[in-house]
C-alpha cells in the first residue's frame, strides 16, 4: 500500500489527476477487500462494505458511484480512444 501511496502522490505533484484518482480507487479496493473480504466483483465488495459500516449512510450513493461509475466511465473512454485510434488506422490506408 505505500508504494500505490507515493504513485499517487506522484501522480498529484505532476498533475495528472486522473492517474491520481484511479490510484485513490484502487487503494479504496485494497482496503475494502482487506475489511470484508474479496466477494468477486467490484459492486459486490463495495455492497458489502457499505453494508459492514465503513461508509455513512448519508454518503452510501456517493461512494457507490465513485466506485463502480467511475470504473465504467474510465473503461468506456480507454474504449472510445481505441476506437479511434482503430478508425485512424483504417482511414490511412
Amino acid at each position: 500500500m505505500a508504494h500505490l501511496l507515493r504513485e499517487i502522490y506522484a501522480a498529484l505533484q505532476n498533475d495528472s489527476r486522473r492517474l491520481a484518482a484511479m490510484g485513490i480507487r484502487a487503494a479504496l479496493e485494497i482496503v475494502m477487500i482487506d475489511k470484508v473480504a474479496d466477494h468477486g466483483t467490484i459492486g459486490k465488495n463495495v455492497s458489502k462494505f457499505l453494508e459492514a459500516g465503513f461508509v455513512p449512510k448519508a454518503s452510501h450513493q456517493l461512494f457507490e458511484e465513485t466506485m463502480i461509475e467511475g470504473g465504467r466511465s474510465r473503461r468506456n473512454a480507454s474504449q472510445l480512444r481505441a476506437h479511434k485510434r482503430a478508425s485512424r488506422s483504417v482511414d490511412g490506408f
